[in-house]
């Protein structure tokens, strides 16, 4: 997995993440220690195409605080 770029940002939920072709993965913060704890695969199947190319773009920038949970 890829350090998300924000990771230290306190109000950044997103601790890393991968992308593969029709996915992306991403490892998230808990709330109460920010440490990491738990996985969220998104896919084409399930969150659809447009959703899924949308947050691979943001996390590349690391322009993301919050993904759909």
């Amino acid at each position: 997995m890829k350090g998300y770029e924000d990771c230290k940002n306190e109000e950044s939920r997103v601790e890393s993440y991968e992308i593969g072709e029709d996915y992306i993965i991403v490892k998230f913060k808990n709330d109460l220690s920010k440490a990491c704890e738990y996985f969220y695969e998104y896919t084409y199947e399930y969150t659809g195409r447009e959703h899924v190319e949308q947050m691979k773009v943001l996390v590349e920038k690391g322009e993301v605080k919050y993904l759909y949970k």
